[in-house]
């Protein structure tokens, strides 16, 4: 495993990691991570590192611009802030994109792949950008009806006098199922969240995109399996190209089903894109 960055167009220095010779591999897959997630810590990304290599296939994973909640960038000028807490989502795509131009500068075959809220930042990507890369979207979700969900029950004008920077645990979180759980966020920063287009990249049966891709959800993943993304027929409508694959035993993080997921995917490039060449 190797660190590499890449600068986006606005000058944010984006931090990744890779596993695999890219001279040597046919294919690379370039994993764009969750909301406050980041390019290591979910158990199934450190199992892609080590497992994708052997199969020919190398693996990247970068930190985007919603990687943590509050998160500090130092350097010489000084220090710098970011994180899901108090980004703009929007920023996350020039991320995404600085990323796909320096891999897809030095690779046979770049695939894009996003976990959870990575995928609406990755479909997004491709709806804006026309990318043809293939992808992979691992537990897409239907953001605007999970937000529903949370306020459900909720006062609507929960910390009203607090300042719009400020960072709070009772605007946003996760409440479906066993599921509950708060996130923290500043007012502005949720504002930009819910009104951008990235939020509702699965809210809304909108313009289909032609990539080929793979679309993975756990069996009993409440916060995937809810709203707009627990019809396979949306997903037909949204990329009309995809293989949708349901592990019936995987929740959203697919904890103890890592190698599966891994297997799934191997099997998927090796099918669909390397029998291109």
């Amino acid at each position: 495993m190797e660190y590499f960055e890449c600068i986006a167009n606005d000058g944010h220095v984006v931090h990744g990691l890779i596993s695999g010779d890219l001279l040597t591999c046919d294919v690379v897959v370039l994993h764009s991570h969750g909301f406050g997630g980041d390019f290591i810590k979910n158990r199934f990304v450190r199992h892609m590192h080590g497992r994708f290599p052997e199969s020919g296939v190398a693996f990247a994973s970068i930190n985007h611009r919603l990687s943590g909640y509050v998160v500090e960038e130092y350097s010489e000028a000084g220090a710098a802030y970011h994180g899901a807490s108090i980004s703009n989502p929007e920023l996350a795509l020039l991320d995404l994109d600085a990323a796909v131009s320096f891999l897809g500068q030095r690779c046979n075959k770049l695939v894009v792949q996003g976990h959870s809220f990575g995928t609406n930042i990755l479909r997004e990507y491709l709806v804006r950008s026309s990318a043809t890369n293939d992808a992979i979207f691992l537990g897409p979700s239907d953001s605007s009806w999970l937000y529903k969900e949370w306020r459900r029950g909720r006062d609507p004008r929960v910390a009203r006098d607090c300042g719009s920077e400020a960072v709070l645990f009772d605007l946003f979180g996760i409440s479906v199922g066993g599921a509950e759980y708060s996130i923290p966020i500043c007012r502005r920063s949720l504002n930009e969240l819910i009104n951008g287009r990235v939020f509702s990249a699965w809210s809304r049966v909108g313009q289909a995109i032609g990539n080929r891709a793979l679309i993975v959800q756990g069996g009993g993943d409440q916060i995937s399996i809810g709203g707009l993304t627990e019809s396979v027929a949306n997903f037909r409508k949204w990329l009309p190209r995809s293989e949708v694959v349901r592990i019936p035993e995987a929740g959203h993080v697919f904890g103890g089903v890592e190698s599966e997921l891994a297997e799934v995917i191997i099997k998927w490039i090796q099918v669909g894109v390397l029998g291109d060449h």
